[in-house]
This record gives C-alpha cells, sequence and structure tokens, in this order.
C-alpha cells in the first residue's frame, strides 16, 4: 500500500489524477494478480478513450514497482 500511495502523490504532482480502476488494476499488477502484460493491455483498452490512462497506468506501476522494491 505504501508504493501505491507514493505512486499516487507522484503522478499528482505531475497533473494526472487515477481514478479506482486503475488504482485497483495497479494493485493487481504489484500483487501478481496480474501480469505486466494484462495491466498493460487493460491500459491500452482504457486508453481507446484517452491515451492519458496508458500513461498514467505506466507511471503508477514503474513507481511503485521500484518503491516495492525498496521497502
Amino acid at each position: 500500500d505504501k508504493a501505491l500511495e507514493f505512486a499516487v502523490a507522484s503522478v499528482e504532482m505531475e497533473g494526472y489524477k487515477a481514478d479506482e480502476q486503475c488504482l485497483e488494476w495497479s494493485k493487481n499488477a504489484l500483487t501478481g494478480e496480474i501480469s505486466t502484460e494484462q495491466y498493460i493491455q487493460l491500459g491500452l483498452q482504457k486508453a481507446g478513450v484517452s491515451a492519458y490512462w496508458l500513461i498514467l497506468l505506466m507511471q503508477f506501476l514503474t513507481i511503485a514497482t521500484k518503491v516495492q522494491h525498496a521497502l
């Protein structure tokens, strides 16, 4: 949860706002419930609405993974 909190704060500083779906996917990717490939696929499906979501999801996963490994 600390990794996601850090990721939320980081992307919000960049002007992005994650919705609950993004947070759930990110948590699932970090816990291994879904693979990185599945995570990206979900982002691509949502990105059909806006590339904003794909950028946000990838930033979340990158930041949260780094923090998770550091903890």
